[in-house]
């Protein structure tokens, strides 16, 4: 990664958590990536407003990312998930 492309990214990830802050975040379209980096600037920070997410569309791409497609919820609800490992 080049310096110019990091600080891309970190401008990128400060805008979207600005915008979903502000309430200003209708769709939501992250692209997941099959790797694992370790490090990076968090698209939701710890204390970052809660929102409310319903996932509307996905899809995988022939090269392993997936893309999730969210519409805003309004606030979220909290509950547990009783999963097991």
């Amino acid at each position: 990664m080049t310096a110019s492309s990091a600080t891309a990214g970190s401008f990128h990830a400060r805008l979207a958590q600005s915008l979903l802050a502000a309430g200003l975040v209708d769709t939501f379209r992250p692209a997941i990536a099959p790797v694992v980096v370790g490090r990076g600037r968090r698209l939701f920070p710890d204390g970052g407003a809660p929102a409310g997410l319903r996932l509307t569309d996905h899809r995988t791409t022939p090269g392993g990312p997936s893309v999730h497609v969210f519409e805003s919820a309004g606030a979220p609800g909290f509950g547990t998930y009783g999963g097991g490992a």
